[in-house]
């Protein structure tokens, strides 16, 4: 679901972040949007069997607007992430 020149970083036990290099916050947010789609509709099995309710939580910013330095940038990830979590999880907040 990433493009080709997109990074992605597990950053905790069960975070992970994408970095969308020339990315504005709208597409960040559709990109996010088509991502938590997929992993809420998708299929997702163990050596155990099927995983059922699965869904992500996104915080989305974009660097100069949410912040102009690394730490204030993902300090502002971090806020929607968690913002995102306290809606009742499986969104994306951007704003």
């Amino acid at each position: 679901m990433v493009r080709p020149y997109d990074y992605v970083a597990r950053v905790g036990g069960e975070e992970f972040m994408i970095l969308l290099p020339e990315t504005e916050l709208k597409e960040a947010y559709e990109i996010g949007e088509r991502l938590r789609w997929v992993v809420a509709n998708g299929e997702f099995r163990t050596k155990d069997g099927p995983l059922k309710d699965i869904t992500i939580s996104i915080g989305a910013t974009e660097f100069g607007r949410d912040g102009d330095t690394l730490e204030k940038f993902l300090r502002t990830a971090d806020e929607r992430l968690y913002r995102a979590k306290d809606r009742g999880r499986n969104c994306v907040i951007a704003a």
